[in-house]
């Protein structure tokens, strides 16, 4: 999968309380943060802007995914 600008990665995960194993390489000189969830969550609800920008982001994440099909059966305890 490649990442632009603006995208985060692992954040599904991230907020669903998993962890994401791999790896990321950079085409070009490039900027990153972490954060853990916690603080996030924090400074979403002093920046109702930025949360916005991220549900739009998840929304724009679950369409890209829904609109490639199914990978898997769905399981039970996912629904």
């Amino acid at each position: 999968e490649t990442l632009g600008p603006g995208d985060v990665a692992g954040q599904l995960e991230a907020l669903a309380g998993l962890v994401r194993e791999g790896s990321l390489r950079s085409e070009v000189p490039t900027v990153t943060l972490r954060v853990d969830v916690e603080p996030f969550l924090d400074i979403m609800e002093d920046h109702f802007n930025m949360a916005v920008e991220v549900t739009a982001g998840l929304a724009r994440r679950l369409m890209k995914l829904q609109s490639l099909g199914p990978r898997l059966p769905p399981r039970a305890e996912l629904l």
